[in-house]
């Protein structure tokens, strides 16, 4: 998209720097993988999702170690350093980028290879400048692992379609694509969903006529498979014999009443809201260039598409993978009619990317991260009650406590939200996720510890969205509110009412209360 040789280090800048931005894009970054690892690898106590809950069993250790047990084996070796969480935070969000640009160097290429070079010029040029690469990639979710994972796996299966080892055993890459479709299923269990119809057709047009290599796929398959369902089993030490978290997920989702808990959206919210967010104005150039229907990776998107879109929770990150699939698989480009403007184009997509890399990459919830930050690098207080309120839930291995009390929001079976009686007796080291409740209940939890009479220091962080409903608070006149921090790169996007625009003032602060 430019024609300066050296643009590319400017992109790789700027995507280092959003790296390595204090945004928090969503919860799964952390509780689906940096919680969980610090509490294997350090003295941490966090919060363990229901993924991870023996009873549950449904997301695998395996990936995890594998992809980033080497950093946190490395760190372990370094005690000035080894429990710093924004150092360990970085260095897993660097990892990814390093994983990121070795894939765009080695694996992309191999997917535009019959194009042109104008048009491999203009792909790798929206692939580097999407605000998806510089932010959902680097950051730790699964959904960035899976991407390069699918990458990997599609060369590799178009690389067997080739017209040159079409005739012939392919023996080495068919033990490789088995041990990488294994990764990708444990991984994350939408993964399969992205495969299927490659797989297909690839049986169709390779495997039926080299079945020695299709024994060697199915081996090496059921060879990791096994491997990681061990690793697996010997972690959770359920008492339920052989743990296969990718089924036990499966069967989780399966039940719309476990979705209720997550959220419900309609079929189409994939197609017609989340992949528009993520294509952005690119989506104009896929709808007007058509796709060739003899690459693997086209069939993959339709296979993506549709088997996601039949589960009724559907979240943005599920459809990270569909960026590359989509910008390699653009069939030619519109630039060369009169369809549209380049020039225009370019300033379109450019402006939309900026835009949207700084709320996620820079302000996106981004004071829990700051706070947590200084907390462990400069606080020299006691640690009291921290009462988190309409903020994301706190990654509370970032605490790096060894003796810390985690306190959630509890939802009814008749939808009354409360707090566990038990919590009130902690005055120490002990965090409390109020997550989105109302007003009323942060009011009661206040009081509660009032009446508790626990001498300690009580912190209260929210969001400046949280204004108006802080001042009805401080009509109370027996708890004062003391800001003693605030974090002006933290964007709220969940209050926001229309009625009262002070919900759409950025910013966290970070309260000390006192009882009167």
């Amino acid at each position: 998209m430019m024609s300066y040789q050296w643009w590319p280090y400017l992109v790789y800048a700027i995507g280092l720097m959003l790296g390595l931005g204090p945004s928090y894009i969503h919860p799964d970054e952390h509780f689906q993988c940096i919680e969980i690892l610090a509490m294997q690898f350090t003295k941490a106590k966090g919060t363990i999702p229901w993924e991870f809950e023996p009873k549950f069993a449904a997301r695998s250790y395996a990936p995890l170690l594998l992809i980033y047990g080497p950093l946190f084996t490395i760190l372990e070796s370094f005690s000035k350093v080894r429990n710093n969480p924004i150092l360990i935070l970085y260095l897993m969000r660097l990892q990814n980028y390093v994983m990121l640009l070795l894939c765009y160097h080695f694996v992309i290429p191999k997917l535009i290879r019959n194009d042109r070079k104008a048009v491999q010029s203009i792909k790798k040029g929206l692939l580097l400048t999407s605000y998806v690469t510089w932010t959902y990639q680097t950051h730790t979710f699964s959904n960035s692992i899976e991407t390069l994972i699918l990458m990997t796996t599609l060369t590799v299966m178009e690389n067997m379609m080739n017209d040159k080892n079409i005739h012939t055993n392919n023996f080495k890459k068919s033990i490789l694509l088995g041990h990488m479709l294994s990764l990708g299923v444990f991984n994350r269990v939408t993964f399969p969903a992205f495969i299927f119809l490659p797989c297909l057709i690839l049986f169709w047009k390779f495997y039926q006529i080299h079945w020695k290599s299709f024994s060697l796929v199915l081996i090496s398959f059921l060879f990791s498979s096994g491997i990681f369902a061990l690793i697996d089993t010997h972690i959770f030490n359920n008492g339920k014999g052989l743990v296969i978290t990718p089924l036990n997920n499966l069967k989780y989702n399966l039940n719309v009443q476990n979705l209720q808990l997550h959220g419900l959206h309609p079929r189409y919210t994939h197609l017609l809201v989340n992949l528009p967010q993520i294509l952005g104005p690119t989506l104009l150039l896929a709808i007007l260039s058509g796709y060739k229907l003899d690459k693997l990776s086209t069939y993959s998107i339709v296979s993506g598409l549709l088997f996601l879109s039949l589960f009724q929770h559907q979240e943005l990150r599920f459809l990270v993978p569909l960026l590359p699939l989509f910008v390699t698989n653009l069939n030619w480009t519109p630039f060369s009619s009169t369809l549209v403007n380049k020039k225009l184009f370019q300033g379109t997509w450019l402006f939309f990317n900026i835009i949207m890399a700084f709320i996620m990459g820079i302000s996106h919830q981004g004071g829990i991260v700051q706070f947590l930050a200084d907390f462990y690098h400069f606080n020299t207080e006691k640690m009291g009650v921290h009462i988190w309120w309409k903020t994301y839930s706190p990654p509370t291995w970032m605490y790096m406590s060894d003796n810390l009390t985690v306190s959630s929001l509890i939802n009814t079976q008749d939808g009354v939200e409360s707090i566990d009686e038990s919590a009130f007796s902690v005055g120490t080291n002990h965090v409390i996720d109020l997550k989105g409740c109302d007003l009323p209940l942060l009011e009661e939890t206040i009081r509660r510890f009032r009446l508790s009479g626990a001498i300690t220091p009580l912190t209260l962080i929210a969001p400046n969205s949280m204004t108006s409903e802080l001042k009805k608070l401080k009509r109370d006149e027996t708890v004062k509110l003391t800001p003693k921090r605030h974090y002006l790169f933290h964007f709220d996007l969940d209050h926001f009412d229309f009625n009262d625009f002070t919900t759409f003032k950025p910013g966290l602060t970070v309260y000390s209360i006192e009882l009167l």
